[in-house]
């Protein structure tokens, strides 16, 4: 049993850091949910967390979508991908 003191440290510890994924990593995942890119790179940009590059080849995100998880990626694939905007509407 533990003692009061670790219960405390417990509760009020950090939460773990989530899992940090690679650009590669990221357009796999939209890939496998049905984006057609060929290229996922990070930003900074603190306005516009999503975007897609004019040739629609290059799917730009905000660098917080490196931990998002893989529900969220899905999801940015549905969004930003020509048939998922048709099944939206």
């Amino acid at each position: 049993m533990k003692k009061l003191s670790e219960l405390f440290l417990d509760l009020f510890a950090p939460p773990p850091a989530p899992a940090s994924r690679t650009e590669d990593e990221v357009l796999a995942a939209v890939q496998r949910a049905g984006g057609r890119y060929q290229r996922v790179v990070f930003t900074r940009n603190r306005r516009i967390m999503a975007s897609v590059g004019r040739d629609r080849s290059v799917l730009r995100l905000n660098e917080a979508f490196a931990s998002a998880p893989e529900e969220v990626l899905e999801a940015v694939a549905v969004l930003f991908t020509a048939r998922g905007r048709r099944r939206i509407a």
